[in-house]
């Protein structure tokens, strides 16, 4: 912000000496010129942020690379498979999967993956996920959204951050094993 303040500050002079200027007063256009002539030689070199950026994304999309080949093909594929069910379960909700908050994760945790994956007989006769399914399932989601940028755990103030590790979804599923 000070380099702002400064090229503000900077420009407010020069404003300054031309009108001095315009308004016929030499003494003053120079004296001016003066306060004005170190200001002018402190003015960054604006390739320097655009270079800066692109060194970053360089260094992002190598981090990526790594991040690919350190996990498994199997897991790859585990998330890819979980992010089109998840993606087509918010989709069928008319909403889009960036804007996915932690009850969108726990309707999908609770209505839609327990009976889509079942495995598990319960004492009344249904099928369904096993709470360790759930878990796994969160954590593939979690993962995909960390990829994604979402890696702060989630924030109800400014409602960003990883659904997946709010502490609503992790409520829901301690209760989904308890049953």
């Amino acid at each position: 912000w000070q380099g702002a303040a400064d090229a503000c500050e900077g420009v407010m002079m020069l404003v300054f000496v031309l009108q001095a200027v315009h308004a016929g007063s030499p003494w003053q256009a120079r004296y001016l010129q003066h306060l004005l002539r170190p200001v002018a030689t402190e003015i960054p070199d604006i390739r320097a942020p655009v270079d800066a950026v692109a060194a970053m994304q360089q260094e992002l999309e190598s981090v990526a690379e790594v991040v690919q080949h350190s996990v498994s093909a199997t897991t790859l594929g585990r998330r890819h498979s979980i992010w089109g069910e998840f993606s087509a379960f918010m989709y069928a909700y008319g909403q889009d999967v960036d804007d996915a908050e932690p009850a969108d994760v726990c309707r999908f945790l609770d209505s839609y993956y327990p009976h889509e994956h079942a495995g598990t007989l319960m004492p009344g006769g249904s099928v369904v996920a096993a709470p360790h399914a759930l878990q796994n399932a969160r954590s593939l989601l979690s993962a995909v959204f960390r990829q994604q940028g979402r890696s702060q755990a989630w924030r109800d103030q400014d409602r960003s951050g990883n659904p997946c590790d709010s502490t609503l979804v992790v409520q829901s599923l301690t209760g989904y094993s308890k049953i």
